[in-house]
């Protein structure tokens, strides 16, 4: 039996700091302090919420932003390509969104110079044949077969 993984990584999130735009776009259309603290959970919180802003506005914000200002996005830390190179060296790596600006992703993907050996975009990450997921939906491991495990990125650090 082979050791190598099949492993998907999430984009935002996960690997892109959308949420830092995302916060500044939202502190500038509406005239508020929202900060990144202030998604505290996966429908991106009750400060947008209390603003009016929908778990739906708020996820098309994100598409827009990823088609508009793509370059204007920053790794969620430095060492994301380093971490992806290494495990690339001894399992198959690919990336995952369900951002419908797939081609803004790709591009940033490739200006980050990030590791990967395929991107893909599929609305259900849960029905793909992966041995490990590394995501930032909590949501997702209820999901996930007996076999597959997720390493989950949340604003605390990486829990598995």
């Amino acid at each position: 039996m082979s050791s190598q993984k099949k492993i998907l990584v999430d984009v935002d999130g996960t690997i892109a700091d959308i949420h830092t735009l995302f916060s500044s776009t939202i502190s500038k259309d509406f005239n508020v302090n929202f900060s990144v603290e202030d998604i505290d959970c996966w429908g991106f919180g009750a400060k947008a919420r209390n603003l009016g802003l929908d778990e739906k506005f708020c996820v098309n914000l994100v598409h827009e932003l990823w088609k508009e200002k793509w370059e204007e996005v920053a790794l969620i830390d430095t060492f994301v390509v380093n971490v992806l190179t290494e495990i690339k060296q001894k399992h198959t790596v690919d990336i995952v969104t369900a951002n419908e600006s797939f081609e803004s992703i790709r591009k940033w993907l490739s200006k980050n110079s990030v590791p990967h050996h395929s991107f893909i975009f599929h609305l259900n990450k849960h029905e793909l044949d992966y041995d490990v997921f590394i995501e930032d939906n909590p949501d997702l491991h209820s999901k996930l077969k007996p076999h597959q495990t997720v390493l989950l990125k949340n604003g605390l650090g990486t829990s598995m």
